[in-house]
């Protein structure tokens, strides 16, 4: 086993940093929140009734927004826990990271379809 390590780390492949891992989960919450910003409906109108009408859409955003920083800051102590980075850890935060990409999905579904009953459970 040593061995093998001495050969990655001839050819440039070294143990993940911690800080890099940090770093790259991130990046994915920076644009999740990105993609959520990008698909709230400008209004038609320049009226206030207008505005009132995507309040529904707004407030729905607003606390997603806030789940989402929620889980950040929950994943930010997480990692001031972890010493080391593993596959194992690795894998458990790309899967955490995949379920995170999704919250923008299931928002948009839920609020295109009027929060109909299949898309809110």
């Amino acid at each position: 086993m040593i061995n093998i390590l001495l050969l990655l780390n001839k050819f440039g492949f070294k143990k993940m940093n911690k800080k890099r891992l940090e770093l790259l989960s991130d990046v994915f919450f920076v644009a999740v929140i990105l993609s959520m910003v990008m698909h709230i409906e400008i209004p038609k109108n320049n009226d206030f009734y207008s505005l009132v009408n995507e309040a529904c859409c707004f407030t729905f955003y607003v606390l997603t927004f806030i789940f989402i920083v929620i889980l950040w800051n929950c994943h930010y102590h997480l990692f001031q826990v972890v010493d080391n980075i593993n596959g194992k850890i690795f894998k458990i935060n790309l899967f955490f990271i995949f379920w995170i990409t999704i919250i923008p999905f299931s928002v948009e579904w839920m609020v295109s379809t009027n929060f109909s009953r299949n898309p809110v459970s």
